[in-house]
């Protein structure tokens, strides 16, 4: 404690990251296997407040977004924030998990110019590369601005091929999103039809399903 103590206070980012990891530890959670999940509330929310006050680092940057995840699931601009953070630091090497995170949070926030280029660039490197991702549970589903209901979106078909089309969604700035007719009852939909849809995210970007009245299971 004596070490940390001097490292924050000659502003050294480790000292803060110790400091907050050992709050997280209060409990004797072991520190190699534990998930953010299996921390308490208020150990978190101590560990947050130690990392206020840290000078800005990757991993500080990393560790508070993790902790934001759980503690503010829905706090989708500040969670965006943070990945922001993260991606401009030149010293940083994002991970593939956190990119594909980072696209999804950009099209919930409404940045899908951003986040249509940034799944390009992520299903190339995912092509490249054997990296396991996935989409974490409060991330799954396009919402509305309460955060919790599926946002009801407008489609246009514009590539009508079987069992894999192609539609153009409104609400995504009319980016082309893949679909299945039989998912909607049909085999096959014409041009041009405007139908009405909800979209969820996957690894390799956005995808259309029916439209249903359910609110996101978080």
């Amino acid at each position: 404690m004596e070490q940390i103590s001097r490292m924050i206070a000659s502003k050294n980012p480790m000292g803060f990251l110790a400091s907050a990891w050992l709050k997280l530890t209060a409990d004797n959670v072991d520190i190699t296997t534990a998930l953010p999940s299996e921390y308490k509330e208020d150990k978190m929310r101590a560990a947050v407040e130690v990392l206020k006050n840290a000078p800005r680092h990757g991993l500080i940057v990393r560790l508070q977004y993790d902790l934001l995840a759980e503690l503010e699931y829905l706090n989708f601009d500040d969670q965006l924030s943070l990945l922001d953070e993260l991606e401009s630091m030149q010293n940083y090497n994002m991970s593939a998990q956190l990119r594909l995170e980072r696209s999804i949070l950009l099209h919930i926030i409404g940045r899908h110019v951003d986040a249509n280029e940034e799944y390009r660039r992520l299903r190339q490197d995912l092509k490249e590369q054997n990296e396991f991702v996935f989409v974490p549970v409060r991330l799954r589903w396009l919402v509305g601005q309460d955060r919790g209901t599926r946002l009801l979106c407008n489609a246009r078909v514009i590539e009508s091929i079987g069992y894999r089309s192609l539609a153009k969604v409104i609400e995504l700035k009319n980016a082309p999103v893949p679909f299945v007719p039989q998912d909607f009852g049909r085999e096959n939909m014409p041009l041009g039809m405007v139908f009405k849809c909800h979209i969820t995210f996957g690894a390799m970007g956005p995808f259309i399903k029916p439209p249903s009245s359910s609110k996101e299971q978080q």
